[in-house]
């Protein structure tokens, strides 16, 4: 689904938002009306002394989001306006203000197209990782600050936040179920596995975790973020038994001798799987010429894997 929103776009985004986790970057806040942000929720606007003074943004409508459990940051020179809601994505023009829902023209896309929602819940984190936290001291400072919307002050000078957007690869890798206990790892594995729930495009999401030894280009380069559509071979068989559509790479960890790849598994994503035979079929389909095999891992090309995701949902 993919949706032009303009003057529908704040009914539509309000509604979605009600019973959804929300994680957002708005360059300014000054309303809550159509959308709050509550516990769990995640939001990076610009809260710099300048957007508040000029009454871009609101620090009253921080405060109530950071009463409500929302986790806030501030990132000055912010002008993205990104909503993540669920399983989908709005990226448009609009602020969260009185102005953008009753008299400006704004215009976005609402998407659920699983790349696109993946690529943009990965830049509003690293949006996050490179903003500064709003706490309750940093609030209390924000509320002193006299408003006077006449005035705009000048933008301070700033290193420009660097982001890295698309560009992620796709590949495909036979994977066989791990028959022995690795006691070691255990402790190590779901520690880590529980820090990257943070980065879950979907609440609804779960973390499932690869584990690759020895010398291959899989492990050497694909990184978080990346893509992968795993070949699952159960037990003691020698043919996959269930392929997996593509998932994210949510996080990557060398541990001892072998890396561990963390992986966001979708909601369904069982119910979705492809038999060994029915996967080659589509993969033919989709353009892919390499030969697949039961422990191939190789990298396809986004083309290759746009069109894999799109006969992957035919019935």
């Amino acid at each position: 689904m993919n949706q032009l929103l303009s003057h529908d776009l704040w009914p539509i985004i309000s509604k979605l938002a009600k019973n959804a986790s929300k994680r957002a970057a708005i360059a300014y806040v000054s309303s809550d009306e159509h959308i709050q942000f509550a516990d769990g929720d995640l939001l990076v606007c610009d809260a710099s002394h300048n957007a508040i003074k000029s009454g871009q943004t609101n620090a009253t409508v921080l405060k109530r989001a950071s009463d409500n459990g929302a986790i806030l940051y501030s990132l000055p020179g912010l002008h993205a306006k990104i909503i993540l809601l669920n399983e989908k994505a709005f990226i448009g023009s609009a602020n969260a203000s009185g102005a953008s829902a009753s008299s400006l023209v704004e215009a976005g896309i609402l998407t659920d197209q699983p790349s696109i929602v993946v690529m943009a819940q990965a830049f509003v984190n690293q949006l996050a990782s490179q903003a500064t936290p709003l706490t309750t001291r940093r609030l209390e400072n924000l509320l002193a600050i006299k408003v006077d919307k006449r005035w705009m002050g000048s933008a301070a000078s700033r290193p420009r936040v660097k982001t890295k957007v698309g560009g992620h690869r796709t590949w495909i890798v036979g994977i066989s179920e791990i028959l022995k206990e690795l006691p070691e790892d255990q402790s190590v594995v779901e520690a880590t596995a529980e820090k990257c729930r943070e980065k879950l495009s979907n609440p609804g999401s779960n973390i499932e975790w690869v584990r690759f030894a020895g010398s291959s280009r899989l492990r050497k380069e694909c990184v978080e973020h990346d893509w992968l559509i795993q070949m699952w071979s159960h037990g003691r068989r020698k043919t996959p038994s269930d392929v997996y559509e593509r998932m994210p790479v949510v996080g990557k960890e060398d541990f001892g001798t072998a890396t561990y790849f963390y992986i966001e598994q979708f909601p369904g994503a069982e119910s979705r799987a492809k038999s060994w035979g029915d996967f080659k079929r589509l993969a033919s389909r989709a353009g892919v010429k390499r030969q697949i095999k039961p422990g191939s891992q190789f990298e396809i090309k986004e083309s290759q894997a746009d069109a894999l995701q799109a006969v992957w949902a035919e019935k």
